[in-house]
């Protein structure tokens, strides 16, 4: 009797059969790995279901930063490229004084102004986490730095027309050559604090890393007004000292953006300054030089320690997204180092409590190993940052349902469908983790909402039939089932359902043809199903038939002893004595300290003539 109960109680559906051998662990359902769950890249921020209308100038923004995603380095790198070509053309330029030169080097500003733009963009993909956005300052910014480029070719488009000179080389003779100068002096000025202001506004600046953006832009200007000044008063060309100054403005800054991890923010404020100040070599070559040097020194600086340095959410990305096709292609302990490797990055970079993707490629490999355990512990430290990841508590849910530890499971099931009221998988869990612990009525009615929901609904049918059986609401029972039939089409567990609802009410006949029957032939190595059938001919005194359910219950496991056991007793009770002792004998072979089975022996061998058995 015992055993007959530990097999009824074994009828849920998300697990096929518990207790068969390992031939059919292959193809349970606890053994089947759910599929990775995609997730957005900025964590901490949920999509909003009300998406405004975008303008034609915002998405063109947001697919240049889509497009520039994972090419940042090339970004930085090209434009030191762009910037090293400008100083030489700047060099040779001072040797043969070509005007072919001097324009070549305005158009190069001109593209190292266009970098600054790009360096903004690529910022949205590098940054771990982007910050509070401040549309007053942002707009402010954006009318500082852009107005400031305007109003440099402005000036310098009115000043060309009235002074021809000013595109020779003869400019001691212009009479406007000082007021541009200035002009463009106060422009970089001005436009390197806007450039500062926009980065924060757009939230890609700490406010407590404001100040060191100041000092890069300040010190840059700086540089170039000392060397417009030098070129003015000879007394300051001599005083070399002076760039200690803003040099020590510069260092100040590259520091602490550095430390930080914001580097391409003073890589886009030298851009700025360098571009700006460039485009003045129309007007004076000074402006060219001080601008390549107050405005060269943080984009250079800033520029090589962000490749140098590999601190870029893309770098962690591209780990991320190797480990998680390694696991889809089947590579688990592959999958396992490239997620090793992610998380002793992002604790270098100083990033691993910020993104619970860092723990969750982890947990994931680790499943994949079937180190369901530890898997837990990853997913543990994952929702400490995401807590509000209703999938990352499905996930965990199906971990403790592997390890049958269904009171945590119930709770991260219950956990998810809080989070997302709609989630009908998990309330599908739900329901049949509250049968697993005989919360009959709390699991109908999560079974009742499962069907309302996106769920596989012959599940549902199947788990809502099996409970309405065990609070003897028969009819109800067997309508669940038969919808669960419907849906389901060649699965064998609503049969054996069935099969278990028409036995429990004593109607052995649709038992085994409504019920096990059906189920053995979807799928004959069942040994569950062919137990229960011979639970049902046992029933029905049929010791034939209950003689060939066991003998296909031994083809499908040769070691079952409960199995060998049984038949030897029913040949025994047929007047089989020899294939009797034949099942006999196998037992003793597979458990020699089995008494009963001696004595059992003994008794088969008083009733055979013991010189003819010999």
């Amino acid at each position: 009797m015992a055993e007959e109960e530990q097999i009824e109680d074994n009828s849920i559906e998300e697990e096929k059969v518990e207790d068969e051998p390992e031939i059919e662990a292959s193809s349970t359902e606890e053994e089947e790995e759910s599929a990775p769950i995609e997730y957005t890249k900025k964590l901490g921020a949920e999509e909003e279901n009300e998406e405004e209308e975008e303008s034609p100038f915002t998405q063109f923004i947001n697919n240049s930063i889509e497009y520039l995603d994972g090419r940042s380095r090339k970004v930085v790198l090209w434009t030191l490229a762009i910037f090293l070509i400008s100083t030489f053309n700047f060099i040779a330029w001072n040797f043969v004084e070509s005007e072919y030169l001097k324009y070549t080097g305005v158009l190069l500003s001109t593209m190292l102004l266009f970098s600054a733009m790009c360096g903004t963009l690529i910022s949205y993909n590098v940054y771990n986490k982007i910050h509070e956005k401040n549309v007053d300052v942002r707009l402010s910014g954006l009318i500082l730095s852009v107005g400031s480029v305007l109003v440099t070719l402005f000036f310098m488009i009115y000043q060309i027309q009235n002074n021809d000179c000013l595109t020779e080389f003869s400019e001691a003779k212009c009479d406007a050559d000082i007021s541009l100068r200035a002009v463009i002096t106060i422009s970089v000025y001005a436009g390197s604090i806007g450039i500062v202001m926009l980065i924060y506004g757009l939230g890609l600046l700490e406010k407590n890393l404001v100040p060191y953006a100041v000092a890069i832009a300040f010190g840059g200007s700086l540089i170039l007004t000392i060397v417009l000044l030098m070129s003015v008063y000879s007394w300051i060309e001599e005083s070399v000292w002076l760039l200690l100054i803003p040099l020590l403005f510069l260092g100040m800054g590259l520091a602490g953006l550095h430390h930080r991890r914001y580097q391409l923010a003073g890589f886009v404020i030298g851009c700025y300054i360098t571009g700006l100040a460039g485009i003045g070599w129309l007007i004076e070559p000074n402006l060219a030089s001080g601008g390549f040097l107050g405005g060269g020194l943080p984009m250079t600086g800033s520029g090589l320690l962000f490749i140098l340095r590999r601190t870029d959410r893309e770098a962690r990305e591209k780990i991320l997204s190797n480990s998680q096709s390694l696991l889809e292609k089947g590579f688990p302990s592959k999958a396992l180092d490239a997620s090793n490797r992610l998380i002793r990055r992002a604790q270098r970079d100083g990033v691993l409590m910020q993104d619970s993707r860092m723990w969750l490629s982890k947990a994931r490999a680790l499943t994949g190993h079937r180190e369901y355990g530890r898997s837990i512990t990853y997913y543990s430290m994952a929702l400490e940052i995401d807590q509000n990841n209703e999938d990352l508590w499905f996930e965990k849910g199906e971990l403790h349902r592997k390890l049958k530890q269904w009171e945590e499971a119930e709770a991260c099931y219950l956990n998810s469908t809080e989070i997302r009221y709609t989630h009908g998988e998990a309330w599908l869990k739900l329901a049949q983790m509250k049968e697993r612990r005989e919360k009959l009525i709390e699991a109908e009615d999560a079974y009742v909402i499962a069907l309302e929901l996106d769920s596989n609904h012959g599940f549902a049918y199947l788990g809502l039939g099996r409970v309405q059986s065990k609070l003897e609401r028969v009819k109800e029972a067997l309508k669940s089932i038969e919808k669960s039939i419907a849906l389901l089409k060649e699965d064998y567990r609503p049969y054996m359902v069935r099969g278990d609802i028409y036995y429990s009410i004593g109607d052995y006949e649709r038992a085994d043809a409504k019920g096990y029957s059906k189920a053995v032939n979807i799928r004959p190595d069942l040994k569950n199903g062919w137990r229960k059938l011979a639970k049902v001919y046992r029933s029905q005194d049929k010791k034939e038939l209950l003689i060939m359910a066991l003998s296909r219950i031994l083809e499908i496991d040769s070691e079952d002893e409960s199995a060998l056991w049984e038949r030897a007793e029913c040949h025994f009770e047929e007047k089989k004595l020899g294939d009797s002792m034949g099942d006999i004998h196998r037992l003793l072979a597979l458990n020699p300290g089995n008494q009963k089975a001696r004595k059992f022996k003994a008794k088969i061998l008083e009733k055979l003539d013991t010189r003819e058995w010999d």
